[in-house]
């Protein structure tokens, strides 16, 4: 029986390794954003349901919260900071922190390249050797 449970254990592990330092410094808190995030979290993100005012904003917010993993009280650090009065995370702030944390979660880490050969492998041909094409027909207008 093919176990994809384990595939799925083993995938999330080497992207996780393969992402390496995962943790963020915003408003003077650090944060860990989340290596496996959520299929379901990506489509709230692209969601064509038109938001504005305040619901916008909550969604923006909720969707940081999805996107930095909850260890400790790291959620409620993050909430908490977004109300401060002194040194307020503006709704800028905000969107500029969500986007970034969207391209982290989503993109694939930069994968290790196949080695090359030693350099005497050839492809196609080498300029040495006579090539033969067709000879280009003019088209008549």
């Amino acid at each position: 029986m093919r176990d994809f449970d384990k595939e799925r254990t083993e995938r999330h592990g080497e992207r996780e390794r393969a992402l390496g330092d995962r943790d963020i410094t915003f408003g003077g808190e650090v944060f860990r954003y989340e290596s496996n995030v959520s299929y379901d979290v990506l489509r709230r993100l692209t969601s064509d349901v038109p938001l504005q005012g305040e619901a916008y904003i909550t969604a923006i917010e909720n969707s940081v919260l999805d996107l930095i993993e909850d260890e400790g009280d790291a959620h409620k650090r993050f909430l908490k900071l977004c109300k401060r009065k002194k040194d307020p995370v503006t709704f800028d702030d905000l969107q500029t922190l969500c986007t970034a944390l969207v391209e982290l979660a989503f993109s694939r880490p930069t994968e290790a390249s196949l080695p090359s050969g030693d350099g005497r492998e050839t492809t196609g041909t080498t300029s040495t050797e006579p090539t033969f094409s067709e000879p280009a027909v003019a088209s008549v207008a």
